[in-house]
């Protein structure tokens, strides 16, 4: 079988418990998702050999985006 792999941004979205306005939390709940990122993470659950690439400038943001993807059958690995 074939591998696909994507290329694109992840985004992350910001959410606030229990529909509360940004100013009235202290606590914000964090998604991760992005077209190309979906896809990849779908296919592999799915069974198809399948990667992600993308960049993150802060690599902060990159070590909160792992434990949510690798709930998935995709592979990570973080270059330097």
């Amino acid at each position: 079988m074939k591998k696909v792999i994507t290329f694109g941004e992840v985004l992350m979205r910001l959410t606030t418990p229990n529909f509360a306005r940004f100013s009235q939390s202290d606590a914000f709940n964090i998604n991760f998702g992005g077209g190309e990122a979906n896809v990849s993470s779908s296919l592999a659950i799915m069974g198809i050999p399948a990667s992600h690439v993308t960049v993150f400038l802060i690599m902060t943001l990159a070590m909160l985006l792992v434990p949510p993807i690798s709930n998935t059958v995709l592979v990570l690995s973080l270059c330097k």
